[in-house]
């Protein structure tokens, strides 16, 4: 059984092929259209997608009341040890491609670091401005970690220390306006990406 569906998290599973397994790890902020870039991996017939595998841990470790807290704290592992581990676990037979919706902000400072490494990272960025506009109708207060912006910029900054390359960065503006003419540069920086119309912004 895979783990997504041991745990409680939404995925999707297609048709078998016998390729080597990709694990994306797609880092999006508060407020985004990260549901819908996973649905388009979830139709893939090839791939299982998780949603916000750290979501019980944040809530138990920060106490937040969101809504529907009971239900998540019921359904998904708060350890975020476990979760970790499980995000590298071997994928059910004929899966190449294991999607991971993960929301920045859910990166808490007491959470390792080196289950980062053998998963391949990408970014999804939205306006700031648009971002905080959207994100002070929910909370009262925001912080600067609530953005998940600190979070991803030590994810990106590690990806490029530790690999020596650029991930991909797409902006969430571009991907709802036409997803299709920036397919070729994700490809050339992630093969596994260009089989999903998305942008990609190059990091300046």
């Amino acid at each position: 059984m895979h783990y997504a569906e041991a745990h409680g998290c939404a995925y999707h599973e297609g048709a078998m092929t016998a390729l080597p397994d990709i694990r994306i790890a797609m880092w999006s902020g508060p407020r985004n259209v990260s549901t819908a870039l996973m649905r388009s991996f979830g139709n893939r017939n090839d791939s299982v997608v998780i949603d916000e595998p750290f979501y019980a841990h944040y809530l138990r470790h920060t106490g937040l009341n969101h809504p529907g807290r009971e239900e998540v704290l019921a359904h998904q592992d708060n350890d975020w040890q476990r979760v970790a581990q499980a995000l590298h676990e071997p994928l059910s037979a004929g899966v190449r491609v294991f999607y991971q919706k993960h929301m920045s902000h859910h990166l808490l400072p007491n959470m390792g670091r080196d289950w980062l490494q053998g998963l391949q990272h990408a970014f999804l960025l939205r306006d700031p401005a648009d971002m905080l506009r959207s994100l002070d109708q929910k909370l009262p207060h925001i912080r600067p970690d609530d953005t998940g912006l600190p979070q991803q910029v030590e994810i990106f900054d590690r990806v490029r220390a530790t690999t020596g390359q650029i991930p991909p960065v797409i902006d969430a503006a571009d991907l709802l306006e036409d997803p299709r003419p920036a397919r070729d540069h994700v490809a050339r920086a992630q093969p596994v990406l260009s089989a999903v119309h998305i942008a990609h912004q190059p990091a300046h």
